[in-house]
């Protein structure tokens, strides 16, 4: 019978549960800076894997290598220190159990009492119950960790905008054919705002756009940078954010009430198929490149 020596102990353990707290916070952090450097390491990655022509045209593979290579190095350092970590708290933990009988029997001996064999091998037998879950529970601050992070990043996904659908398919009668009708959009953002942030407005991309294409035609759209040339593919993809033209237009006020209050419609007669812009260089001469 150890009598109130064992409270000693049991100060020692409540004394690592604070320990424990703020280790689980250093690994949150830890962990999400992780993800982020591995996220930005695989962007990079698979931005000059589907751009490797690109590369090698304009002879930027050892920039672009360098730049990858820093972003592991990077995620390596993140991954070591968090490694250091989860190390010091495991150690921390295997070593509670003997802290605490050493500490128990300490004060047993301060009581005056004899220390008997029975006494110390019972005392051992108990606390040695300990190192089993106390062997765990660094995986479980891990493993807790982990979890929030990943459950974080699915908040993310799952709360992202979604797009507003406004484009009606119709069969073809004649040929394909499409009517887009008080064009006014804004650009979609994917970045969400964070806990206790106000999400930032969306720029104007289009306003007041009328277009109808007929069978047959061929329409070629000329402008300088930044006029909307994109913005009018996007918007024919049905990638943007519809809005009422009071929205992107504040100089519409009340005379333009009615058709602020209407919605942008794209009709399309038939499929439509998209190719992208893709560089590329032709053979021959400078000329012939340019002048094509």
């Amino acid at each position: 019978y150890l009598g109130p020596s064992v409270l000693y102990g049991l100060a020692v353990l409540l004394t690592v549960i604070p320990i424990n707290s703020v280790t689980l916070r250093i690994l949150d952090r830890m962990a999400r800076q992780e993800n982020e450097a591995r996220d930005s390491r695989t962007k990079r990655t698979t931005e000059s894997i589907n751009n490797m022509k690109l590369l090698k045209v304009q002879g930027w593979e050892e920039t672009f290598a360098d730049d990858i290579r820093g972003h592991r190095t990077d995620e390596l350092n993140r991954h070591k220190s968090r490694g250091i970590v989860r190390a010091i708290n495991s150690a921390i933990s295997n070593a509670v159990p003997s802290l605490v009988l050493v500490v128990t029997l300490t004060a047993y001996a301060k009581t005056g009492k004899p220390i008997v064999a029975s006494t110390v091998f019972t005392a051992i037998s108990l606390f040695n119950q300990l190192r089993f879950p106390l062997f765990f529970y660094p995986m479980l601050i891990d493993a807790l960790a982990n979890g929030k992070n990943s459950l974080r990043r699915i908040s993310s996904y799952l709360t992202s905008e979604e797009l507003t659908p406004y484009t009606v398919k119709e069969a073809p009668t004649d040929g394909g054919r499409i009517e887009l009708k008080n064009g006014n959009f804004l650009w979609s953002t994917s970045d969400a705002p964070k806990d206790g942030e106000v999400a930032a407005p969306k720029s104007p991309a289009l306003c007041n756009v009328n277009m109808k294409v007929e069978p047959g035609e061929v329409v070629a759209v000329v402008g300088s940078v930044g006029t909307g040339k994109s913005a009018l593919v996007k918007a024919l993809l049905g990638e943007l954010t519809p809005v009422p033209r009071m929205v992107v237009d504040q100089t519409s006020g009340d005379s333009g009430a009615e058709s602020g209050i209407d919605r942008p419609s794209l009709t399309l007669h038939g499929e439509v198929a998209y190719c992208s812009q893709n560089a590329w260089l032709p053979k021959g001469t400078i000329r012939d490149a340019i002048v094509f």
